[in-house]
């Protein structure tokens, strides 16, 4: 019993030692712990408090960025009026430096996004590399204007450079490609490259390729470092405006009267179910009635000008005009977001808020009854202004045989041209959609007067481009061409408009075809043959003017109903003075597969509003004039008059395959990345602490 007591005693003694070492322990460590917490929110505090400086100046530093990139989009830069092609090119080459030159590039043969769609196959680009040149930037320095800086800060310090080009290019010259400090922050925005995309279009390059936002507190800092994102590239545009990417483009959407008023109101409307097989644009306005079902398969886009001249560019030092965003409908004229002009910097939000109150009209005034399945999938009434051309100077020069090209007498009343054999017929046999060619098959060009053919103004070309000038005296054809190739210009500066030919008709069960059929309605170009017809005064359209391998619509393009490959063959007619008319002798039903353009008249039909129907106009290309010209005349949705139009988009225009000679718009235009969602703020960065 007394070894059970005292062994128990000692027992009950090593419990309570023990009990209390590990009070003792947990007390110490209950103690570390706190201290180990309060030192953690002691850290985390420094932590936070970098971290919010770090951001602070991140979200600095973006700021300034987005300035930079406000600075190089479309609302800020102009491009002076009567600026040269070569001029633009040549400041394309010094913004690349160091005695650049151009390059063959691939990147602009396909596609770069369902926005940046516009192919260039012979694209060139320059790499930038820095210069010493003070003038490296002379074409930021020019074509973004001192009212385009006025986003930038005046006070406390200023941001803005001096008035004037030279202190522009200086300014630019001190930002670009330098590490700009800001806090305790620096950024760099460098250029890439600049693009020769085509003749009389140029793009740029520029991302951020430096960027350190750092916050630093009691010796405790953090760092946010990084550079582009993947869409963290800017680029803008400038270009001579390509007017072929419309199916249909008016430069006063109302018909030609005897009187005219800069603020007249467009006649012609959107009415029942019309459908337009392509982009359609206008300088002014657009007219919606109630009853409209029109359907819009691609962009619709109105300037909303509201001082234009009856004929040609406006007087403005940058030849634009004073735009006012608005829509016509049966009850009057909508408009939004004031008035403005391209010497002003324009508010993106200006241009978002117009769209939207415009659309909201058009769709409760037609009862969303229109459809506009563009690219955009709405219609934007904030376009930049496109000036048709005011003069056929570089045709002129083209059309010399020197050069390449065909001029015709002066006396001549009309042209002829047709695909043929080597003995001067037409072709004749439609097979697997298209029309077969001899071997070999030329493309023949002649004069005509009084409705005959001159034969000492013949001539025919190969698919090589060698002319051969028919020898009237002995009738035939040299062996031996002219020394130049054919550059595609055919010109005339006749006294009035030349009556244009294809071949005729074939007959179709013994009787000549009014269906308007391809398969009776042989080629007037040949599948190798690329020309723009220009004649001062005007034409006239007397037959078919088809292609030997037919081109698809838009709409058969988008919807992959077209089994051809690109057609090569395609056919420009230009007028700067005169209009574009579809003679009285012009079949039923006819097919004009080109692209037609007036810069001072219309494209029309003669005596639109006598006579009964001749059935449909189809045209696959584009429609560009200086008026809306009438094509007949209807009782409801039945057409009692004239032809009814059928006019499709020839999407070729947008891939590099158009007419060789065809004018472009003489007012430059400018463009930017931000439809194809790339922002010069698009960064990545990682965090650490230092």
């Amino acid at each position: 019993m007394k070894v059970r007591h005292a062994t128990t005693g000692a027992t009950l003694i090593l419990v309570v030692l023990l009990t209390l070492l590990l009070m003792a322990v947990v007390l110490a460590a209950t103690m570390r712990l706190g201290l180990a917490s309060r030192q953690n929110t002691g850290d985390q505090k420094a932590i936070l408090r970098v971290q919010y400086a770090a951001e602070s100046n991140l979200a600095l530093m973006r700021s300034q960025i987005k300035d930079f990139q406000t600075l190089l989009s479309t609302n800020s830069i102009v491009v002076p009026a009567g600026t040269l092609p070569a001029t633009a090119e040549a400041w394309g080459l010094t913004f690349c430096g160091n005695s650049a030159s151009w390059t063959p590039t691939d990147d602009y043969k396909v596609a770069r996004d369902k926005a940046d769609n516009t192919l260039y196959p012979d694209a060139q680009q320059c790499f930038y590399t820095k210069s010493a040149d003070a003038n490296q930037f002379n074409v930021l320095g020019i074509i973004v204007p001192d009212a385009a800086f006025g986003i930038l800060p005046a006070t406390p310090v200023n941001e803005r450079p001096a008035v004037g080009v030279s202190a522009r290019t200086t300014w630019w010259k001190n930002k670009l490609d330098t590490t700009l400090a800001i806090g305790q922050g620096n950024y760099k925005i460098s250029p890439i490259k600049a693009v020769k995309l085509d003749g009389n279009t140029f793009r740029y390059y520029v991302k951020v390729s430096q960027f350190s936002a750092r916050g630093v507190d009691a010796g405790t800092s953090r760092i946010l470092a990084g550079a582009a994102a993947q869409s963290g590239v800017w680029w803008f545009q400038i270009e001579l405006p390509n007017l072929l990417k419309h199916v249909l483009m008016t430069n006063h959407h109302r018909s030609e009267t005897t009187t005219y008023s800069p603020a007249g109101v467009p006649t012609i409307y959107f009415a029942n179910a019309q459908t337009f097989d392509g982009p359609v644009f206008t300088n002014e306005k657009f007219l919606f009635d109630s009853s409209s079902k029109a359907q819009f398969m691609d962009s619709v886009n109105s300037a909303g000008c509201t001082d234009l001249p009856k004929v040609g560019e406006p007087t403005s030092t940058n030849k634009d005009c004073n735009h006012q965003a608005g829509v016509y409908t049966n009850s009057g004229l909508t408009s939004s977001g004031g008035s403005w002009n391209k010497d002003a910097t324009l508010d993106l939000g200006v241009i978002e808020k117009a769209n939207k109150d415009l659309l909201s009209k058009v769709n409760s005034h037609t009862g969303n009854k229109v459809n506009f399945n563009g690219v955009s999938n709405s219609p934007n009434f904030v376009a930049q202004y496109k000036a048709l051309p005011t003069n056929s100077i570089n045709q002129k020069e083209a059309g010399l045989e020197t050069n390449g090209g065909i001029t015709l007498p002066t006396d001549a009343t009309g042209l002829q041209i047709f695909a043929g054999d080597s003995s001067g017929n037409a072709l004749t046999t439609y097979s697997n959609d298209r029309w077969v060619e001899p071997n070999p098959t030329y493309q023949y060009i002649g004069a005509m007067k009084s409705g005959t053919l001159v034969k000492n103004n013949w001539y025919r070309i190969d698919n090589t481009g060698t002319i051969f000038k028919y020898d009237a005296v002995n009738n035939k054809w040299p062996t031996k061409g002219l020394s130049k190739k054919f550059n595609g210009m055919v010109y005339s500066e006749a006294s009035s408009a030349i009556a244009i030919q294809g071949p005729s008709r074939l007959k179709k069960n013994g009787i000549v075809d009014t269906s308007g059929e391809i398969a009776y309605a042989p080629p007037a170009l040949a599948s190798f043959s690329n020309m723009t017809v220009t004649s001062v005064k005007g034409m006239k359209i007397q037959t078919d003017l088809t292609m030997s391998d037919t081109p698809c619509g838009n709409t058969d393009v988008v919807n992959n109903n077209c089994t051809k490959d690109k057609p090569q063959n395609v056919l420009g007619l230009f007028s700067p003075s005169g209009d574009i008319a579809i003679d009285t002798t012009a079949p039923k039903n006819i097919n004009i597969h080109s692209a037609m353009l007036t810069s001072s008249g219309s494209i029309e039909v003669t005596n639109y509003n006598s006579g009964s129907s001749r059935g449909v106009a189809k045209v696959i290309g584009s429609v560009l004039e200086n008026f809306y010209g009438p094509f007949g005349t209807f009782n409801g949705n039945t057409a009692t008059s004239g032809y009814q139009r059928d006019f499709r988009w020839d999407p070729r225009f947008n891939e590099g395959i158009t007419p060789r000679g065809f004018p472009v718009s003489p007012t430059w235009n400018s463009s930017d990345s931000a439809s194809s969602q790339l922002r010069l703020d698009n960064l990545t960065w990682k965090q650490g602490v230092k």
